[in-house]
């Protein structure tokens, strides 16, 4: 939303007239994001075991054992499932970003040929490069990290 506003905005300071077709257009602009969000957040589990699967199976191993229950966040202190809440909300964003990058990555070659042929390929290819880096890579990089966070937060539980 504040996309759209920020583009009308510009849209206006520079005297572009713009119809109802324009405001149709910047409003269907929209829908790939919510789009991408509303998947991310429907598969969010999911998509945490995907990209930090190994860590996150040894940190839940670690509070199994802890706990020794089947449902062992429950047995936690608050502190430790405050940790566990505060991973949950930052993988979301984390998530948002690995597709947000992979799907630019996808897209943007094709994008730069359509526009500029071969220059515009090699361009979408920087570019693609550049949003794997920096948006998925770096993402599951940190979304590893915050798991292993985890399984320090359990083991040390374990060990007081």
């Amino acid at each position: 939303m504040f996309l759209w506003a920020y583009i009308v905005l510009i849209l206006r300071w520079f005297n572009i007239q713009f119809g109802v077709r324009w405001v149709v257009v910047l409003s269907l602009s929209a829908i790939p994001s919510l789009l991408l969000m509303y998947a991310v957040e429907q598969s969010n589990d999911f998509l945490n075991d995907w990209w930090a699967g190994g860590t996150l199976k040894r940190s839940t191993e670690i509070a199994y054992q802890i706990t020794g229950e089947e449902r062992p966040y429950e047995a936690l202190d608050t502190d430790t499932q405050e940790r566990i809440n505060e991973f949950d909300e930052k993988s979301y964003g984390k998530n948002v970003s690995i597709i947000s990058g992979l799907l630019i990555a996808l897209t943007s070659p094709f994008v730069g040929v359509l526009g500029d042929g071969l220059r515009g390929a090699v361009g979408g290819g920087v570019l693609a490069f550049l949003s794997v880096w920096f948006l998925s890579y770096r993402s599951v990089i940190e979304l590893k990290e915050l798991a292993s966070g985890l399984r320090d937060v359990y083991q040390q539980t374990h060990e007081n």
